[in-house]
């Protein structure tokens, strides 16, 4: 049996695939929505002795990546102004990863996507401030680095993961871990 070359199209559609592959993930991340933030801000009412009233969220961002830059200005936008969801209104900090200081005297730290070289500073800033942090990108709460994933579309989905909020004392309402994902 002989094999038949494959054509000119089938070519270079599978020349094509690793670019498509590979731009994929970059597709999948969606910029931070008013629905997460309000996700966000009732979980955070959950955190038992966390934050209440007005709070400054730092919105950590690398100002050298274009998708933690989206994240983060998407993320100010939402919060312009203050952000009121439940018992709490949300007020931006834009912290740049140069400076994690800035997070100190914040109720939180939302962490953007881009910023995977930075979540071990992220983390260390977090634990020395005992601030929860929370972000979009799911692997860095799966890497042990943030406390808390959220995204709200197509469906709400918060992701806890258990070691990252112990080491920051943060503990959850019972009835909040009945609707989380924990890790």
């Amino acid at each position: 049996m002989t094999k038949k070359p494959i054509g000119t199209r089938w070519r270079a559609a599978l020349l094509a695939m690793p670019v498509l592959l590979a731009t994929f993930p970059l597709a999948a991340q969606a910029e931070v929505t008013q629905k997460d933030f309000q996700v966000i801000a009732r979980a955070l009412s959950f955190v038992q002795n966390g934050p209440k009233g007005t709070v400054d969220i730092a919105i950590v961002h690398d100002p050298g990546n274009a998708a933690s830059m989206a994240d983060a200005q998407a993320a100010q936008n939402v919060l312009a102004g203050g952000f009121k969801a439940g018992a709490l209104t949300l007020n931006p900090v834009m912290v740049p990863v140069s400076d994690l200081g800035k997070v100190a005297g914040t109720g939180a730290i939302f962490v953007t996507t881009g910023t995977d070289a930075h979540h071990g500073a992220i983390q260390g800033a977090s634990q020395s401030n005992g601030l929860v942090t929370i972000t979009d990108d799911r692997g860095c709460v799966n890497s042990g680095k943030c406390a808390m994933f959220v995204a709200s579309s197509p469906k709400v989905e918060i992701i806890v993961n258990g070691s990252a909020a112990s080491a920051l004392n943060i503990t959850f309402d019972s009835a909040f871990r009945m609707m989380i994902t924990e890790l």
